[in-house]
């Protein structure tokens, strides 16, 4: 009797434990309201540009805020120079709206204020960034032209310097005129009065010297008859990156020297052979390189240098051409 007295005690209290546990309920997350500027965003102006970012936290959404301020930009420089109503055939022809949508991504917005940040849901927060669009002119022209400055002044200097180096400061300024140019668009959508096609000028005539100098530089590839199957491979590579390849000597070739050895031996495992390389440019030496390959002995001379061009071939396509000559010419 006291058993069953003890049983039915336990079962009501297990019960009353399962009745409690089943009556009780999981407070649903507080709902927060959405901010209207999150849904309806202030219309841009000619004074501002307003971003809006969305992200788990502040600092991302900060950064999404301010790229949505420089994808804006790159869609209204992209529409003028699609149109032509900014640039001239010569620029549509030479540089892809790819290359200015890629370097206006990476202007940086400065000259900007956090109107409003607020957390829209448990993993989201949003913020709304307004740039003075006359400030960040301002920022963007002083850039302008210290970039515009910079480029002239490497390229002053390359006047003195050899065919190689020339090239080399020649390409890299013809480079770095793409983000002139596209930094120039964007200064015009910010400032309408801004005077464009000064710096559409300057970056033509950068682009026209480059392209001259690529035409001018021309090479002569000679060498020793233990040299022929390198001498053939060195020409090839030169031609494939655009370059002119000259089989006679001109005034103004740059000469390119390959001198072969070999240490063959009969019955001989492995054979060295040292490659000589020698780049100059009237007189001057502007690169140098000496090789040594390695190959087991075959049957005959011919055999063993065919199978080191093949590995010498290989090292160009993995090296590039100006590692092998010594040289920077890309």
């Amino acid at each position: 009797m006291q058993n069953k007295t003890i049983s039915f005690f336990l079962l009501g209290i297990l019960l009353f434990v399962f009745s409690a546990c089943g009556s009780s309920k999981v407070a649903p997350p507080k709902k927060v309201e959405t901010p209207k500027w999150v849904s309806i965003q202030p219309k841009d102006t000619s004074s501002f540009t307003y971003g809006l970012g969305i992200a788990k936290n502040r600092e991302e959404a900060l950064t999404s805020a301010l790229n949505d301020v420089v994808s804006k930009l790159g869609v209204k420089v992209e529409s003028s120079f699609t149109n032509k109503q900014i640039v001239n055939g010569y620029y549509s022809k030479s540089i892809s709206t790819n290359n200015i949508k890629a370097d206006v991504a990476k202007i940086r917005v400065t000259n900007y204020q956090v109107e409003q940040s607020h957390r829209i849901s448990f993993r989201e927060y949003a913020v709304l960034l307004k740039v003075d669009n006359k400030k960040f002119f301002n920022t963007l022209k002083q850039d302008i032209i210290r970039a515009k400055n910079t480029i002239s002044n490497s390229l002053q200097k390359a006047n003195n310097l050899d065919a190689i180096s020339r090239y080399k400061t020649k390409k890299a300024m013809s480079k770095a005129c793409e983000k002139l140019l596209s930094n120039t668009l964007v200064a015009h959508e910010l400032n309408a009065s801004f005077d464009k096609n000064s710096y559409f000028n300057f970056v033509a005539n950068v682009k026209d010297s480059y392209y001259s100098e690529v035409n001018r530089l021309n090479f002569y590839v000679y060498g020793n008859a233990n040299a022929q199957n390198f001498i053939a491979l060195i020409k090839k590579e030169l031609l494939e990156n655009g370059f002119n390849v000259s089989n006679k000597m001109k005034h103004n070739s740059l000469k390119v020297n390959l001198h072969a050895t070999d240490n063959i031996k009969i019955n001989q495992k492995i054979v060295a052979i040292k490659l000589n390389i020698k780049v100059s440019d009237a007189g001057k030496t502007v690169g140098s390189n000496v090789l040594t390959m390695k190959e087991r002995y075959k049957s005959s001379k011919s055999s063993i240098y065919s199978a080191a061009a093949v590995h010498f071939e290989q090292d160009l396509n993995t090296q590039g051409v100006e590692k092998i000559l010594g040289i920077g010419i890309n």
